[in-house]
């Protein structure tokens, strides 16, 4: 029974992490014009550590602010989150580029 409580709450953690992961991505893009959604941005794994702050936007609405992660998986699933916004907005490759245009 051991076994199966732990995978049990491990999908659990990378399902809560990955919906962590995702609003915050979401917020920040909101929130930072400039925020890119590649899975290689440090300020993602910074916000996932700390937490992200609540806000209100234009139109008067609350956004509550994001928990920090509390464990391994539920990081792991808030990449999870990370990587498919970016795969499907190709961020990584587009971040990598304006670093090395900014060594060059």
């Amino acid at each position: 029974m051991g076994v199966r409580d732990f995978l049990k709450d491990f999908a659990k953690d990378i399902k809560a992490g990955y919906e962590v992961g995702e609003k915050a991505t979401y917020d920040a893009k909101k929130r930072r014009g400039s925020y890119r959604h590649s899975v290689f941005d440090p300020r993602f794994a910074k916000d996932m550590f700390e937490g992200t702050e609540g806000y209100t936007t234009a139109a008067g609405t609350k956004i509550p602010a994001t928990r920090k992660l509390n464990n391994p998986a539920e990081f792991l699933g808030a990449y999870g989150a990370r990587l498919a916004t970016d795969l499907g907005q190709d961020s990584s490759r587009q971040f990598l580029g304006v670093i090395t245009i900014q060594w060059l």
